[in-house]
Formats: structure tokens, C-alpha cells, sequence
């Protein structure tokens, strides 16, 4: 049964997502992004535009669907290692 989950992050951060396919949450906390499973849709709401010092926005940024299987590790630069899914996003206005 296919099931809808509810993403709460700045619009700034989900357009990252957006334009690269993939889906974070819960700071790149792996138990937050395994609850979606393969053609499971998640909603991404944003309270703000920016991160740092956004303006309230309060609307729905974007709705995409799990296409992968499990959550993985990208390789980053840095010391933060996100888990991610990636999503196949629907165009929204």
C-alpha cells in the first residue's frame, strides 16, 4: 500500500533536492529517511525560504516519489554525512 509522508525544511534546501533527485530529513538522520519505501510519495513543506535568516513562507516547495530501494550515504567533502532516498519530483507551481 502505497503511503504519503510529510517533509518539513526550508525551501532553499529542498530545491537542492530537487535539482539533484533526492530527499533528506531529520538533519541527514538515517531512521527519518528509511520510513518512505520504493513508490511512496513524500511532501515537502517549508516554513521559510532560506535556512539562515528565511522569510516565512508557509507553503507546500514540492512532491516527488521514492525511487530507490534503501537510504544511502552520498560522498561528501565534508565531515557531515547525510543519508538520503532518492525521488523522482513531480513539477509543482
Amino acid at each position: 500500500m502505497t503511503k504519503y509522508f510529510l517533509i518539513c525544511a526550508s525551501r532553499d534546501h529542498v530545491l537542492k533536492g530537487v535539482k539533484d533527485g533526492f530527499a533528506q530529513a531529520g538533519h541527514g538522520r538515517k531512521d527519518f529517511i528509511s520510513k518512505p519505501l520504493k513508490g511512496d510519495w513524500v511532501v515537502f513543506y517549508s516554513s521559510k525560504d532560506k535556512f539562515e535568516n528565511g522569510k516565512p513562507l508557509q507553503k507546500f516547495t514540492a512532491i516527488g516519489q521514492v525511487v530507490d530501494e534503501e537510504p544511502y550515504q552520498p560522498t561528501t567533502n565534508g565531515s557531515f554525512k547525510p543519508y538520503r532516498r532518492n525521488v523522482e519530483f513531480k513539477k509543482v507551481e
